[in-house]
């Protein structure tokens, strides 16, 4: 079994990454403030048939944040430097969060690269968040901007905060080219409006669209079993 870790540079920044593994390749990418050990633990709920692809997005982990300002699109033109170094034509992509928002941006940029995607609290605009999680961001985006104005360090906070006031900003008609098959999972308390997340399956061809009764956002690292048994049923419809 192969455990490789490397570093690629796109856009000013080093991304780095780590495989697990061999077999079909299934691109793990964490959400907002986290890094890729976030999915440590789910790792072996996928071996030995995949080849597990860990990245740390840019401003995260042992990433660099570069010098342009942090979008979803940006990090996903990250995920497929880090498959061009790996030689992967393609990968299905497995999201949680601000990582589900990059997975879905991937399938709308580069659909030929997408086998499929599990977005998993996910959102294709800011204004998807519920009022409160959406307002605490844009107070916490203004406190860290004022500090790195008064020349305090904070590091990618101000960006990272920044990130998820302005990205993602996908269209229906974005959204409609999805050709890859696409799997939706949230909770119905999660910081993610349940319409919002509605609204989604409905946009992308085909979608197929979980919701679990009284999840929060991160219940996939806290009800694990129920996340994964809805993707290896997903998965295994699509021979995947």
């Amino acid at each position: 079994m192969k455990d490789n870790r490397g570093q690629v540079w796109n856009r000013g920044a080093g991304i780095h990454y780590e495989t697990v593994g061999d077999g079909m390749p299934l691109i793990m990418l964490h959400g907002n403030g986290g890094d890729k050990e976030d999915f440590r633990g789910l790792i072996d709920y996928f071996l030995p048939r995949y080849q597990i692809v860990l990245i740390d997005s840019r401003g995260h982990g042992r990433s660099d944040t570069g010098p342009l300002r942090l979008t979803t699109g940006l990090m996903a033109e990250d995920v497929l430097a880090v498959m061009d170094r790996l030689c992967l034509p393609s990968a299905v992509v497995l999201g949680f969060s601000d990582g589900a928002n990059i997975a879905l941006e991937l399938a709308v940029q580069s659909p030929h690269r997408v086998r499929a995607v599990i977005a998993v609290s996910g959102n294709v605009h800011p204004r998807g968040m519920r009022a409160l999680p959406y307002l605490f961001i844009r107070l916490q985006y203004r406190l860290w901007s004022f500090l790195e104005k008064l020349g305090i360090p904070v590091g990618s906070r101000t960006q990272r905060y920044g990130l998820m006031g302005w990205s993602p900003r996908l269209s229906e008609e974005e959204l409609s080219r999805i050709d890859s098959p696409v799997l939706l999972l949230a909770g119905t308390k999660d910081l993610i409006r349940t319409g919002h997340t509605q609204q989604m399956a409905a946009w992308i061809p085909g979608a197929s669209l979980v919701l679990f009764e009284g999840a929060h956002h991160r219940s996939l690292f806290k009800k694990t079993d129920s996340y994964i048994r809805q993707i290896r049923s997903f998965l295994k419809e699509y021979d995947l």
